[in-house]
């Protein structure tokens, strides 16, 4: 009896360390769910910590859901709340979708000059669909359909300029002459 137990007492030590580097040279089935980093998951996978992948993320839709997409959570005094979602459609389309607080819901692109810096703003999409490029503040909002903080606009291509539409719905390119003289010309609308 004492042999049995204490080959169990081995055999399961040996099975904790072994689990520490497992090795699995086949598929792996789990009929529950699967936790890395905690003993409670509540989905088919939950990992807690941070995750290093090589190689590619792929999603594939199971025909119950429109798009297969990514939610990042923000958790407030221990409640989570949809922080952003990041869609993958049909047809090749990525989505950035931004949800909830602290910025009602815009999308912000920001660069950092090393690790240690703080993020700047360099662009964002508000929720009610306007631009702006610079650094807005949470509480400041673009206040035009495109709003430009600094810096020029450069347009490189001598037949690019600026389209836009008269009062009877005609279109009109506005370019600079050899001179610097402002002229338009008039163009079929763009479809």
């Amino acid at each position: 009896m004492m042999r049995k137990l204490i080959f169990l007492l081995f055999y399961t030590s040996l099975f904790k360390i072994q689990a520490q580097n497992l090795d699995i040279r086949g598929n792996l089935y789990v009929r529950a769910n699967l936790g890395i980093g905690t003993y409670s998951p509540s989905e088919k996978l939950e990992i807690r910590g941070n995750q290093h992948l090589y190689g590619i993320l792929r999603f594939n839709e199971d025909g119950n859901i429109a798009n297969t997409h990514i939610n990042t959570y923000e958790f407030n005094n221990g409640s989570s709340s949809i922080y952003s979602r990041y869609f993958f459609g049909h047809y090749g389309d990525l989505i950035l979708q931004g949800l909830t607080t602290p910025y009602a819901g815009n999308i912000q692109f920001v660069t950092s000059l090393n690790n240690g810096s703080s993020p700047t703003m360099r662009m964002v999409v508000m929720n009610t669909g306007n631009i702006g490029i610079g650094n807005f503040a949470p509480n400041t909002s673009p206040v035009s359909r495109l709003q430009i903080q600094d810096g020029d606009i450069f347009l490189q291509n001598i037949n690019s300029g600026i389209i836009m539409k008269s009062i009877d719905n005609q279109c009109w390119k506005l370019r600079v002459s050899n001179t610097g003289q402002p002229y338009f010309t008039s163009i079929s609308c763009p479809n």
